[in-house]
C-alpha cells in the first residue's frame, strides 16, 4: 500500500495523493460573525443552565442574540425562561433580545414563564419579559 502523498500547493490550498485519488482542501475565510456549532451549544447551555459569564462573553464576540438552537427552536430567551434564570434574561434583553419569538411548539419565553411544567411559574422573569412585549 503506498503512502498518503501531502502536496502545499499555496498557502490557501493543499492537496491529499492516495489510491489513485486527490482530495482538493481550499482554505475559505468564515462569515464575519460566523460561530461553531460548539459555541451555538454554549450559548444554549449557558442561557438554561444561568452561566451569565460564559453567555455575556460570546455576547460581547457579536453572537446573534436570537439564535434558535437546532432541536426545538428555542432562543436563549425561551431556554432562559423554561429553567426561571432570571439573571440570563435579564442579559439577554439589555443585549436587545426579542422576546416574541415562538419555538417549533409555537410557545414563547412568556408562555414557559408564566405556565412552566414546573410546580410554580417563574413570575420573576414573566414580570421582566412583560414590558419588553409593549
Amino acid at each position: 500500500m503506498r503512502p498518503m502523498q501531502v502536496q502545499l500547493v499555496s498557502d490557501q490550498e493543499l492537496h491529499l495523493h492516495t489510491l489513485g485519488s486527490t482530495l482538493r482542501l481550499q482554505r475559505v475565510p468564515c462569515p464575519a460573525a460566523g460561530f461553531s456549532s460548539q459555541e451555538r451549544l454554549a450559548f444554549h447551555n449557558a442561557a438554561f443552565s444561568g452561566d451569565v459569564q460564559a453567555l455575556a462573553d460570546l455576547l460581547r464576540r457579536g453572537f446573534p442574540v436570537d439564535t434558535p438552537d437546532d432541536l426545538y427552536g428555542d432562543t436563549g430567551l425561551i431556554k432562559a425562561a423554561k429553567n426561571c434564570q432570571l439573571a440570563v434574561a435579564r442579559t439577554l434583553l439589555e443585549h436587545k433580545a426579542d422576546p416574541r419569538p415562538a419555538n417549533q411548539e409555537g410557545r414563547t419565553a412568556l408562555d414557559y414563564a408564566t405556565r412552566s411544567n414546573a410546580p410554580a411559574a417563574c413570575e420573576p422573569v414573566a414580570r421582566l419579559l412583560r414590558p419588553a412585549l409593549r
